[in-house]
């Protein structure tokens, strides 16, 4: 079978990651590009998905604020591009905009799990282009998750749950 590249792009949130990234520490966003669409997850204030596609590297569609960082390789896929539209179809019933939270479930959560994610894990065997899949090396998207950096700082707020309310409210939950 043939195999497909699955790559995250990194975008910088804010100015102050030009100071704070060599420390270890930045605001980030990322997407996962997969068959040449860069999926991406963000709030509303609405009960349908906040997973949404765009032109891979495009800082312009996030706004304003953004600006691509890196591209990184995660791993490989042999998904087609259909599979990937039943996968992030299923993922959507779990990350609605209502839920994306900037601690507990944002758009790095969303691109960790989609990398990670299983054909099992979301039940779409069923949905699969193939009308009987066979059995594959690669069950899961590629089967790796996102670097630790990426999604640090909501990873410590988790711990520091006082920090948060230092932030505006529009930032936590849009």
């Amino acid at each position: 079978m043939p195999q497909f590249p699955v790559v995250l792009n990194v975008y910088d949130m804010y100015w102050i990651n030009n100071y704070t990234f060599n420390i270890g520490l930045g605001v980030f966003h990322s997407g996962v590009v997969v068959h040449g669409k860069e999926y991406a997850y963000g709030g509303h204030p609405y009960e349908w998905s906040g997973i949404f596609d765009m032109f891979p590297k495009c800082a312009e569609m996030l706004g304003p604020e953004f600006k691509f960082r890196e591209s990184i390789v995660i791993g490989m896929t042999d998904f087609s591009s259909e599979d990937i539209d039943h996968i992030v179809n299923e993922m959507g019933s779990k990350f609605t905009g209502v839920s994306y939270h900037l601690v507990d479930k944002n758009c790095n959560h969303f691109t960790s799990e989609f990398t990670q994610v299983s054909i099992i894990h979301v039940n779409i065997v069923v949905l699969l282009s193939t009308p009987t899949p066979q059995p594959s090396l690669n069950w899961l998207l590629c089967g790796k998750a996102i670097p630790n950096w990426v999604n640090r700082l909501a990873n410590a707020g988790s711990y520091f749950p006082f920090l948060l309310k230092c932030l505006p409210k529009e930032w936590i939950r849009p």
